[in-house]
């Protein structure tokens, strides 16, 4: 069995044994309750780095904030029904992030960006929605409405 003291040496070889190591971590993590002051200065905005090769390269995408997330569920409408480009549009320009943090679209590029890779862009959404933690629903949305207009699954 793993034990506190293999994590901090960092003597794992097997993948076994860091799987176990995480399980180990996830356990000490699990019994232990966050202060206020952690909470409000922990770094917790998800990133991804997505690869695009139709570009020749890779997309950095940044989850929403609390806020930034309450203005996509406005926007979407009651229900959340809006239309897959805009929702693709908006997860691109909004989570698409250059390797210094900054977006790297505005919505000024919106008419660019739909003569863009289908593919490559629906990759992007797929990352925005999941890491900002917004509805499978809108997920699953995105997934139907982008199959029955490329003919992939």
């Amino acid at each position: 069995m793993i034990e506190e003291k293999d994590l901090k040496q960092g003597e794992l070889s097997t993948e076994e044994e860091i799987v176990q190591a995480g399980l180990v971590a996830q356990e000490q993590m699990a019994s232990r309750f966050l202060t206020r002051e952690e909470i409000l200065q922990a770094d917790d905005i998800p990133e991804e780095i997505v690869a695009c090769p139709e570009w020749g390269g890779n997309v950095l995408v940044r989850g929403l904030t609390l806020g930034e997330a309450h203005k996509v569920i406005e926007e979407m409408g009651e229900g959340g029904e809006r239309d897959v480009q805009t929702m693709n549009l908006w997860a691109i320009t909004r989570g698409a992030r250059g390797a210094d943090g900054k977006p790297l679209f505005t919505e000024a590029d919106h008419e660019a960006l739909l003569l863009k890779s289908s593919a490559a862009c629906l990759r992007l959404t797929k990352a925005f929605i999941a890491l900002s933690g917004l509805s499978d629903d809108v997920l699953e949305k995105t997934e139907k409405n982008s199959s029955e207009t490329d003919g992939s699954a």
